[in-house]
């Protein structure tokens, strides 16, 4: 059997195929419509006889590579969603990307200086993760590399991890003059240093338009690297500051090169000392480029227990460890701001050169080399230790009556009016559990009924002493259903490794229901009505251990898109307080102002222009910046009291409206940061939580030792 994809074809009943973007005899690139979850993607298709011979070694290797770009999650990796082999079709789920290659914008187009450094910033940052999972490319190349235009700037894309080349068909132009000396001469013979070399050929060809050594043959090549300690340098073609580290990185002899990505990195940001460089690591477009996807072998990114992520950010390089001790000063939520959970290794992940001088932090030391060349799959994360931040106790249980939910009073779903339901209130009111749940437990309590559905407390039905926390949501269509049990089944995995993360002991996805562990629980929106906004460090305190959450789902491919104060549950567990986010993911669905309320507005980034399918890692940033705001004023920037009115405001804003202009009081570090989130161009804002966390723990270390 050979299958060949045409546009109108729907794969597996999903995946409906609106445009061919690219083919060869091995390969075929779609664009693709998810009728599933409503968003576009591309598929790449492997193309072949399937009854051939070497047809089962072509999947394999197909596969291969898919699965070990999956383990890699980062800004500047391409984003796989899902990988399928079923009915004969063998093919691969990717985002859809919009610009050219790097070779095709060097051909019309030259980078600056400080251009080429924020680009191969990004760019080694996410080989060095690579590296630290084991991972190695083994044929980074400009033509590998996707610049992808988000609005007015291009952010690299990293494409085909660990795929296998036959050398005598690689193209001795666009393939072979990255390919390190070990490597021509046996491909497998890769490591990290092979990599290193293939960086700083593209840095070099970044600068000079060119690379420094060009043969018209594999056999040449490997002629000329058996004759010489490697290329040297156009230096006059590039700044002189450059030519030692590009010099060092493509000597033949890999022992003389940077070992790995990790240490070329760090001499790429002490060259960059010298630059200004933004806070989001991007380079301008200077036009439109069409829609475009590699037609080289494959396009991976990471799936994990998580299936179809929809973005990916990049996890710390730090791991939670001990608390700091500082004098004991616990807040009205009754997190307590003697201790916070503090990265291991502190390792700085961007410069600072343009932003206040916060302090530094040591890099942690880069394993060693693997013993052997094999690619293992890196195990999911272990559990970090955010629970181990001691708190004043939890205020007891709010009465059932007394906590309605903001800006909402009146409305009602299911026949019930929002705000809290007492056990002998509940059967009168309208709610009962789904079906299928009711088979099982009985309803004996409703603490709140909302659009999104009904959170409460069940027992077995059997007579079982133990109780559980009971969600569940009516969908309006099939979209929402997907959506929504999507965002579960992201909780579920991500709740398991996680305690930032809304529990999930039991999923229901016929009733659009889950159980939840029972326990002391009330937002942030509620907090601060009750007690007032929270102390600037206290605030702090907890934007780390939810931007810490944040990086860790990024980490596995899962974006929010639904940050927000509500969303921000403060969860008392055997006398600790933690904040805990909830609803991950369950908005994607809506595409327009019209499905958004009045309170949700403020946190939702400007660039996605209200539409939720379009939210990104930064958006989730923009989302957690605001929050901030909002522990800290109580409220959101804006004056509007109306929808249309608040539309309208956020609409005239020329720039990011100023916290200190608003609260003057605070710590100018402490807005910094918080300005770099909600940053209205997000070419000015953070692109990863984990510089997110790096600064906010240096400015909140700052803020204990002042206390």
């Amino acid at each position: 059997m050979y299958y060949v994809p045409s546009v109108g074809d729907t794969l597996l009943n999903r995946y409906y195929i609106e445009e061919i973007l690219s083919q060869n005899d091995h390969a075929c690139v779609a664009k693709c419509m998810d009728t599933r979850l409503d968003v576009y993607c591309a598929l790449k298709i492997l193309l072949g006889d399937t009854d051939a011979p070497d047809w089962a070694e072509r999947k394999a290797a197909f596969m291969r590579a898919y699965r070990t770009q999956a383990q890699l999650n980062h800004p500047n990796i391409v984003h796989v969603s899902n990988i399928e082999s079923r009915e004969g079709v063998t093919f691969g789920v990717m985002e859809l990307l919009q610009g050219p290659t790097l070779e095709q914008y060097l051909r019309g187009d030259s980078l600056g200086a400080k251009e080429i450094v924020e680009l191969f910033l990004s760019i080694a940052d996410a080989v060095s993760m690579a590296h630290s999972s084991l991972v190695i490319h083994r044929s980074l190349s400009p033509v590998n590399i996707i610049l992808h235009q988000q609005g007015a700037r291009l952010s690299p894309r990293i494409l085909n991890f660990s795929v296998e080349r036959d050398l005598e068909q690689l193209d001795p132009v666009w393939d072979l003059p990255y390919m390190s000396p070990e490597q021509l001469i046996d491909f497998n013979d890769s490591w990290e240093a092979s990599d290193v070399f293939a960086l700083c050929m593209m840095m070099h060809s970044a600068f000079a338009h060119c690379v420094p050594v060009e043969c018209k043959s594999l056999q040449e090549y490997i002629d000329y690297y058996m004759s010489s300690d490697g290329a040297e340098p156009l230096a006059e073609l590039m700044p002189a500051d450059f030519v030692p580290l590009i010099r060092r990185g493509i000597r033949a002899n890999p022992a003389e090169r940077f070992e790995n990505a990790t240490e070329l990195l760090k001499a790429l940001k002490t060259l960059s000392s010298g630059f200004k460089l933004s806070a989001n690591l991007t380079i301008e477009a200077p036009k439109q480029y069409p829609s475009v996807t590699p037609s080289s072998p494959v396009i991976p990114r990471r799936t994990s227990s998580l299936d179809n992520p929809i973005v990916s950010g990049g996890f710390p390089t730090t791991t939670p460890s001990s608390p700091i001790i500082a004098p004991r000063r616990p807040s009205s939520l009754g997190v307590d701001v003697s201790s916070i959970v503090k990265d291991a290794s502190g390792e700085l992940s961007r410069p600072m050169a343009s932003r206040p001088s916060l302090g530094s932090v040591p890099a942690a030391p880069m394993p060693s080399r693997p013993s052997v060349q094999s690619v293992p799959a890196a195990p999911m994360p272990s559990r970090p230790s955010v629970q181990s931040v001691p708190a004043a106790p939890m205020p007891s249980r709010p009465s059932v009556q007394s906590v309605p939910v903001s800006g909402n009073t009146g409305a009602s779903v299911m026949g019930v009016q929002y705000g809290q339901v007492n056990a002998g209130q509940y059967a009168q009111s309208g709610v009962a559990l789904p079906p299928e749940l009711a088979e099982l437990y009985r309803l004996c309590r409703v603490d709140s009924v909302l659009p999104t559905g009904v959170v409460g407390s069940v027992m077995d039905i059997n007579g079982g002493t133990e109780a559980f926390g009971v969600k569940f949501f009516e969908p309006k269509s099939d979209v929402e259903r997907a959506v929504f049990n999507e965002g579960v089944r992201r909780l579920e995995a991500l709740s398991r490794e996680n305690e930032t993360f809304e529990s999930v002991l039991f999923h229901f996805p016929d009733s659009c229901a889950f159980l939840m562990t029972d326990t002391s629980r009330q937002s942030l929106t509620d907090s601060i009505k009750r007690n007032g906004v929270l102390q600037p460090a206290v605030a702090a305190q907890a934007a780390l251990l939810i931007a810490q959450g944040m990086e860790f789902a990024h980490q596995h491919g899962v974006v929010n898109g639904n940050l927000k104060p509500s969303n921000l549950i403060f969860e008392e567990h055997s006398g600790i307080v933690r904040p805990v986010i909830y609803d991950l993911g369950q908005r994607l669905y809506i595409n327009s102002v019209e499905q958004i309320t009045f309170a949700d507005i403020p946190y939702i980034a400007p660039e996605l222009n209200f539409n939720l399918q379009n939210t990104n890692a930064q958006a989730d940033i923009f989302a957690f910046g605001m929050c901030m705001v909002f522990m800290l004023l109580g409220k959101s920037m804006y004056a509007s009291a109306t929808k249309e009115a608040l539309v309208a405001e956020i609409q005239a804003c020329s720039e990011t409206p100023q916290l200190l202009a608003i609260r003057p009081d605070i710590d100018p570090a402490l807005a910094q940061v918080i300005q770099w989130c909600i940053n209205f161009d997000p070419s000015g804002r953070y692109v990863r939580f984990s510089d997110v966390i790096r600064d906010l723990y240096v400015v909140y270390q700052n803020m204990l030792k002042a206390l």
